[in-house]
């Protein structure tokens, strides 16, 4: 978990690599052993992403959050999921889609973020960023209920996941910062 990852380079490869319709067993092969940053930023992506609007995703994603989020707990080298979550897929065209509209966005954060304030980045904030990932991923199926809602904890979710990947302080922060208010829009939606 400790080498940098550009997020646009993982979410190409993650195009790359795959055709037909693309299964969450695909998305593992395609980061391969890059750590659990990337595959909480991918999945956070996808809630956040069109294929966020499709009845389920959010849902799933959050289930894939949890999982991944308990593993940084243990701690585990690689992500682990269970086979029935793994044969999941969306079509490649549909994700490709998602991929080309977020490139620019995607770009932006790659120039932005680096190793800084890495006191918040390091292996003792990962049960934090963990923790604060399991309280979005319970947001997201009560969430799901509002057209987009989810998308908001989701964002939260891939900022912490590229915080994780870049050991980026200022991205744990910024994290923090849109949990915050993914919380208070929770509140304002349920309450």
């Amino acid at each position: 978990m400790t080498q940098q990852h550009a997020l646009g380079d993982v979410l190409d490869t993650l195009v790359r690599k795959t055709d037909g319709q693309v299964s969450l067993d695909q998305v593992l092969e395609a980061i391969g052993s890059r750590g659990f940053g990337p595959m909480v930023a991918t999945v956070g992506f996808i809630a956040v992403a069109p294929t966020g609007a499709i009845p389920g995703v959010p849902s799933t994603c959050a289930v894939i959050i949890l999982l991944l989020s308990v593993q940084i707990f243990l701690p585990r080298r690689h992500p682990w999921l269970p086979a029935p979550l793994r044969r999941i897929s969306i079509p490649h065209a549909r994700l490709r889609k998602a991929v080309e509209k977020a490139e620019p966005v995607t770009h932006r954060i790659d120039r932005w973020f680096g190793r800084r304030l890495t006191a918040l980045s390091g292996k003792a904030m990962e049960p934090l960023v963990a923790s604060v990932c399991i309280v979005m991923a319970l947001t997201m199926p009560p969430l799901e209920l509002v057209p987009f809602a989810a998308a908001a904890p989701g964002r939260a979710i891939t900022v912490l996941g590229i915080a994780l990947t870049a050991r980026d302080g200022v991205m744990t922060l910024v994290g923090l910062g849109l949990c915050v208010g993914a919380l208070a829009l929770a509140g304002w939606y349920l309450l």
